[in-house]
């Protein structure tokens, strides 16, 4: 009795081939220690059970963790990429769009303060160029009265400042 109280299940078998050897294998206490064993064997292949399921469960999170992290990866390879790529565009607002969406995406490497700089750039030439425009207008106007020099230092100095601009690429 004591030995199915304590569940263990090598001294019950003992206790049971004992008990056998004295001719009591058919007694109440036989049948409660052979329904022990097997309550324990359950018991222990439930457990076993339980502990596969979990370590596979745990292999299959770690696999799902490990795809994500090569997804991100790829997605950053990606936005590094497309970086590059839209900072040889002349279009601001292309640049724009993939700065924001790799900002969004967490994506942090040196192509991000190179597309600033390109939209810098390109902001600076469409100023120039929206200065020379506005002083080709002013002249435009004036031409049919007559241009003097000093009409012409406004636009002079539109295109310095326009040439000593770097362009982007």
């Amino acid at each position: 009795q004591q030995s199915m109280d304590a569940r263990d299940e090598e001294t019950i078998v003992a206790d049971m081939a004992v008990c056998a050897e004295l001719g009591l294998g058919e007694s109440a206490i036989m049948k409660a220690a052979q329904k022990v064993v097997l309550d324990i064997q359950e018991e222990k292949a439930t457990n076993e059970r339980l502990r596969l399921e979990k370590e596979a469960k745990q292999r299959e999170e770690e696999k799902q963790r490990q795809i994500a992290l090569e997804k991100r990866m790829a997605l950053m390879d990606k936005m590094k990429t497309t970086l590059l790529h839209v900072c040889t565009l002349d279009d601001i607002s292309v640049i724009n769009e993939a700065l924001q969406v790799s900002i969004q995406l967490g994506y942090e490497g040196p192509e991000i303060a190179q597309a600033h700089k390109a939209i810098a750039d390109l902001q600076a030439v469409d100023e120039a160029i929206s200065k020379l425009t506005a002083e080709v207008k002013i002249l435009k106007d004036k031409a049919p009265q007559g241009l003097s020099e000093d009409d012409l230092v406004a636009l002079t100095t539109a295109i310095t400042s326009a040439d000593e601009l770097t362009l982007p690429h």
